[in-house]
């Protein structure tokens, strides 16, 4: 329904009018006679118009208001974005590197493992013999003393006395037989480094005898793999966490090189050539300044590398994007918003980017 054909509730009349002081749409009785007589009062159609230049006002206040409060929320954005891809970057380094440490520690008890299975089999072969002789030996010493008891009962002197001489020249021989391969499994049983001497006298020590069938496998070489390597894999982390992966295989792409830079044969090593090489023409190729690129990239992580420089004069290493230009005042490394260096120049240090450069002390 249109505001003109709304009556006034006590008069009965139009709306015509609108009462500025009260901010309420009023009849010409009103006006008149009314309670709103003597109010500032005005037609419907000019207090529109006057409302609708003071929104518009609003409006232009609030626009500017919007916007910012756009921008910040696309900053936030941006920032929530940000924070999202270095939490999931994070994540994947963490779980790659606990990855690869359980796989060195997997692949250390399997070492650790085998080395203790080498040394029981290397301890029980002997052992199993010794104890084969032992054995035989102790069944001898028991027909022995069941004969000389057989001996001692017996009440003809004779028998006795002629008894003894051949027993005694029986196990002189083979006792020094037995002594002689006992003496040969204990000298090979023997662990390594120690002392080999020994005489026959301490082998009829029992105490000698007992240690040496226990036996000992090698528990300070155990112990010092075990250390080792548990040295080494805590190092490796440790240097994989701050430097992140050791980038392996880097070579040189010639495509990319310009004809003032010289690729070694390998494309390990690059250096600037007095004169043009004339190089095939290719569109990845540096046109303005002497550089080149790896045929290796990355697309995440955190990575490292060495790289061998020259002590006299300068150079340049670093990082860039595979979109960096190819030619133009921009494409030199670390000017422009697609490549990171660090670079020595007149036996000064610095790095740079975005045709921004910070000295280092050397």
């Amino acid at each position: 329904m249109h505001l003109g054909d709304k009556k006034c509730s006590v008069h009965d009349e139009p709306l015509e009018y609108y009462c500025w002081e009260e901010s309420v749409c009023v009849c010409v009785s009103c006006c008149l006679a009314g309670e709103h007589r003597g109010h500032r009062v005005e037609l419907l159609s000019e207090a529109s118009e006057k409302k609708k230049e003071t929104l518009r006002k609003v409006v232009e206040k609030l626009r500017p208001e919007r916007e910012e409060t756009e921008r910040v929320a696309q900053r936030l954005q941006e920032r929530r974005r940000e924070v999202a891809e270095k939490a999931a970057g994070e994540t994947e380094r963490v779980t790659a590197l606990f990855r690869d440490i359980r796989e060195q520690l997997e692949a250390l008890e399997k070492r650790l493992l085998s080395d203790i299975s080498s040394q029981k089999q290397e301890l029980s072969l002997p052992l199993t013999d010794l104890i084969h002789l032992l054995e035989i030996k102790k069944d001898e010493l028991s027909r022995k003393i069941r004969h000389i008891e057989e001996l001692c009962n017996m009440a003809d002197p004779l028998t006795v006395l002629q008894e003894r001489e051949s027993h005694g020249a029986a196990d002189n021989e083979g006792g020094r037989e037995r002594e002689d391969s006992i003496f040969s499994f204990f000298t090979a049983f023997l662990p390594r480094g120690k002392n080999t001497q020994m005489n026959r006298d301490r082998l009829q020590e029992r105490h000698y005898i007992r240690v040496l069938v226990v036996g000992d496998l090698y528990v300070d070489l155990i112990s010092e793999t075990l250390l080792t390597g548990l040295a080494a894999i805590v190092t490796e982390g440790k240097e994989r966490w701050i430097y992140g992966q050791e980038a392996t295989d880097l070579l040189l792409d010639i495509n990319t090189a310009h004809n003032l830079v010289s690729v070694s044969g390998d494309r390990k090593s690059a250096s600037f050539s007095l004169t043009e090489l004339h190089y095939p023409q290719s569109p990845e190729r540096f046109q303005n300044y002497p550089q080149t690129l790896s045929s290796r990239s990355f697309p995440s992580g955190r990575h490292y590398w060495e790289v061998e420089v020259s002590e006299s004069g300068g150079w340049w290493v670093g990082v860039a994007y595979p979109s960096i230009e190819r030619r133009g005042g921009q494409s030199w490394i670390g000017d422009n918003n697609k490549s990171w260096c660090l670079r020595r120049w007149n036996n000064r240090y610095s790095v740079g980017h975005d045709r921004k450069g910070t000295n280092l002390p050397h």
